[in-house]
């Protein structure tokens, strides 16, 4: 988290776009995942930490690729099944590339 954190600051004080991907720990749903502010996501434990981090920094927006199902309970374990981050990184790459050619 604080990589994250540290890598989305430096992003948004150098003026850069940045596009980050929210916890995909403990889902395997494929299509309920969307691209919207961090900001505006709900049932996600990781976007709700990254957002109370965010604001100690001012920062005040950052797009992120999440999905507001319901994570399954596996122990106290949080793992992610192969395919989710694959599709959570295809998703921000569809992203950037409609925002490039003007869609």
């Amino acid at each position: 988290m604080k990589d994250k954190i540290d890598l989305i600051k430096h992003a948004k004080n150098k003026g850069y776009k940045i596009i980050s991907a929210m916890g995909a720990g403990n889902r395997y749903k494929t299509c309920q995942y969307t691209v919207t502010d961090i900001f505006d996501t709900k049932g996600d434990a990781l976007a709700r930490k990254l957002r109370g981090e965010l604001r100690k920094c001012e920062v005040d927006s950052l797009e992120v690729v999440y999905t507001d199902s319901e994570s399954v309970k596996c122990k106290e374990v949080i793992g992610s099944v192969s395919y989710i981050p694959a599709l959570c990184g295809s998703i921000m790459s569809a992203h950037i590339i409609n925002k490039l050619i003007g869609e």
